[in-house]
This record gives structure tokens, sequence and C-alpha cells, in this order.
């Protein structure tokens, strides 16, 4: 709780890992619900990754939760403009199954055709990528990550 609190300027969230079926998205609803309870200015937006099919979807998914508004042309460049502009509010992005980002670059099927035997994405680079880029930004920002896997890139949480 002390890393995802709004006033630690030294942690940028929390990622937490471990088998499967142990708790991990128990234990982040818990924090981020005790976080939004504890503060009417904390607002959390869920993303489970293993219903994201592009970055697209992604994008628009966090712009509804984050800004509250309909899609819009560039979903990734009006999140960003909105996270650095506002000030009154404190944002927890909940991505919840991260492992699901990560499988692409091991995926197997990665030179053959998609298809329903064979589904997986190629949006896991664009995601990590545009984290990477607002965890660098000055915003009001932290991140809550579980995973089944660790993610090389979130050392920082």
């Amino acid at each position: 709780m002390k890393c995802l609190d709004p006033k630690n300027r030294q942690c940028q969230g929390v990622f937490i890992d471990g088998a499967p079926g142990i708790g991990k998205t128990i234990l982040a609803t818990e924090a981020a619900n005790k976080l939004r309870d504890d503060n009417r200015d904390v607002i959390v937006a869920y993303i489970n990754c293993k219903d994201i099919k592009s970055f697209e979807s992604f994008a628009g998914t966090v712009i509804e939760q984050i800004c509250r508004s309909p899609a819009v042309d560039d979903p990734a460049a009006e999140i960003k403009k909105r996270l650095i502009a506002s000030k009154d509010y404190f944002y927890i992005l909940f991505l919840d199954n991260f492992e699901y980002f990560l499988e692409e670059s091991r995926n197997p099927w990665d030179n053959q055709p998609l298809t329903a035997a064979a589904p997986y994405r190629k949006c896991g680079q664009s995601v990590n990528s545009f984290i990477e880029e607002i965890a660098k930004c000055p915003t009001n920002i932290k991140f809550l990550v579980t995973s089944s896997e660790r993610a090389p890139f979130l050392e920082m949480l």
C-alpha cells in the first residue's frame, strides 16, 4: 500500500508476480479498492490484458476508464495529454494478467498465419512502449500489475 500511496514519489507502482491461482488479482483489487475508498481523487483503470487484442483496444479501454470519454482518433496522444494536464486526480493503471503481453515474444506461432487454432496478438511491444513512455511523463499515475511471469521493463516498480 505504501508504494501505491499518491504521496509516495519514490515508487511508480507495484508488480505482483507468481503462479496462477495464488490470489494476485484479489490482492491487487483489494489494494486498489482501499486506495479509492481512502481518497476520492483516485481513479483506478482496470485492464484485463488477456482481453486486449490490439494496441487500439488497449488505448481505447484506458481512455474510456481514465478520461471517461468515448474513443478518439489518437487515444494514446489523448491519454498522455489528459494525464499530464490533470492535477486534480491520481490514477492507478491496474494491468491484470500482464503475462499475455509477454507471451507474444516467445510465441511458437510467430511465422504461422493467424488462425483460430493459434490466436494471439502483436500488441505487447506497443503497449510496453506506451507504458514506459507514460511512466517517464510527469503525471499522477502509478502502475499496479499482476503477472504469472516477471516483466523486465517493469523492474522500476
